[in-house]
């Protein structure tokens, strides 16, 4: 399962981590716009802690097309996110899916706690909904 969102920072690495927490197997997370490694953000972490998930650590990254050939989904945040992931290789386009089912979830960038924990439970919604 890889998870795509533009930073890699929120998003991303809060459903890598939630897929892991629920299913024990492997992720990987990635970004469409990362230009250098940064760590997952602090309250990023913090969400992740209200749903009992903790010592999670991930630096991000740009996806890759070797991420994209070891996925057998690929799930991306947004609507826009899936577009240019099927343009860049669309061989992959038919397992590339919006987590969120028909709609985008929204970044938590420069929210509050209150914001990025809203973005995780939202995530660990879809999680349960469409990847188990």
């Amino acid at each position: 399962m890889l998870f795509v969102c533009t930073g890699n920072t929120c998003r991303s690495p809060m459903a890598q981590a939630i897929y892991q927490s629920i299913t024990g197997e492997e992720a990987r997370s990635g970004g469409l716009g990362v230009n250098e490694a940064q760590p997952v953000s602090p309250l990023a972490l913090a969400a992740l802690e209200s749903l009992g998930i903790t010592g999670f650590t991930h630096l991000s990254r740009q996806v890759t097309p070797e991420d994209m050939a070891w996925a057998d989904k690929i799930y991306v945040m947004t609507q826009l996110h899936r577009s240019i992931l099927a343009a860049v290789c669309p061989d992959a386009a038919d397992r590339i899916l919006l987590l969120g089912g028909d709609r985008d979830i929204s970044d938590p960038f420069g929210g509050d706690l209150e914001v990025y924990t809203a973005c995780c439970r939202e995530i660990e919604q879809c999680i349960r909904e469409r990847c188990l």
